[in-house]
Order: C-alpha cells, then structure tokens, then sequence
C-alpha cells in the first residue's frame, strides 16, 4: 500500500491510498443458479468457494475549511477485485462511491453547546466490473443519497444530554445497493427519521 497524507495549506487537506492486494486461497460466496424453497418461500443459494485473488483500488480524501467554522469534506473510494484462478471479476466488490459533507460548528448557542448542521451527499455507481454468471440479476443502477443531521449538547442540567436529529434518505430516492442481498427482493429503505439522546450516569 502507498499513502500520502498532508496540508497544501493551512485550509486544505488531502490524503491519497492506492494498494494492489494477491490473495492465495481467497474466499467468497457464489451464487449457485438455483433457488431453495423453504416455508418462508425461494431464496437465492449461495456457497462458499475459493480462489486465488487480486485486488487493487484507492482512496482519496480532500478536507477544506474555508472558515473555522465550516469544514467541507469530499471522499472516494473504489475497489477492483479478480478472480485470477478464473480470470473472472469477484462479485460482491463494492462499486465506486462517495460521500460528501459539509458541517456547520457553532460552540454555543444560547442554552446548547457544540452545535452541529451537517449536510450529506452520498454517490454509488452502478457496479460495471460484473459477470453474468456471477449473479442472478444485474448490477442495479448508480444512485445518489442525501442527509441532514442536527446536533448538540443541552447544558440545562448538572449532567447535559446530547441530542442528535437527522432525516436520512432526504429525497425519498429509489434504490438497491449492490452489496445488499435484500435487492434481489425489494428496493431499499426510504426516507427516514432518526432521534439519538446520549445521556451519561
């Protein structure tokens, strides 16, 4: 594995990783092109094999604060595995993605410290290094993917809880995620709320 890791200034941050991975004896599910009836209905069956294997990909990480308050933050990611015994790709690979955020500080606001807004973009591609005999459907499509997360301490009593709001799923997007096996069945969760009260003893 390379990294390099540093400041181009006093505002901006990169970090970079590339590795190049050979497995010997590597394992992983296949799906086996048949279906199991049992009483809760068919299900796709999967078996463990093994293979020799290579992987190689990257990361990139870029951090920006144009104010002391407000840090924007931009991640990549992406992965490509081989089967080498088969020359075939590895399924189940994590496809390009991303996420990006921008968060908002404040230390105080009127009876609540460390107050945090944070917005969250998220992207997966459609996973293109597949075979067909690999799975039993397609890869599904790329999709993006916002969130919105508020935060804070309440200093009101002797021990001061934290709270946490979000709404993920923000646009209520349809989608699958590739490394979801319950894509083979229905779409994945909509748009939903989330409530988080931290309280210490």
């Amino acid at each position: 594995m390379i990294q390099t890791k540093g400041k181009l200034n006093s505002k901006l941050h990169i970090d970079t990783r590339f590795y190049l991975h050979h497995f010997d004896g590597y394992i992983y599910l296949q799906p086996q092109q048949e279906y199991r009836l049992t009483i809760r209905g068919a299900f796709p069956v999967f078996s463990y094999e093994q293979c020799n294997a290579r992987l190689v990909g990257g990361d990139l990480g870029i951090v920006y604060e144009p104010l002391y308050q407000l840090k924007l933050r931009s991640d990549w990611s992406y992965t490509r595995g081989t089967n080498t015994t088969d020359e075939l790709p590895l399924n189940l690979i994590p496809p390009l993605n991303s996420r990006q955020s921008a968060t908002y500080e404040m230390a105080q606001w009127k009876s609540w410290r460390n107050v945090k807004i944070e917005v969250e973009h998220r992207y997966t591609s459609k996973q293109w290094y597949w075979n067909e005999s690999l799975d039993f459907i397609p890869p599904p499509q790329g999709f993006h993917f916002w969130e919105v997360h508020l935060g804070g301490r309440l200093d009101l009593f002797s021990r001061p809880p934290q709270f946490r709001i979000g709404i993920e799923n923000l646009l209520n997007t349809t989608y699958r995620d590739y490394l979801n096996r319950q894509r083979y069945f229905a779409d994945a969760i909509g748009r939903n709320f989330t409530l988080s009260w931290i309280q210490n003893f």
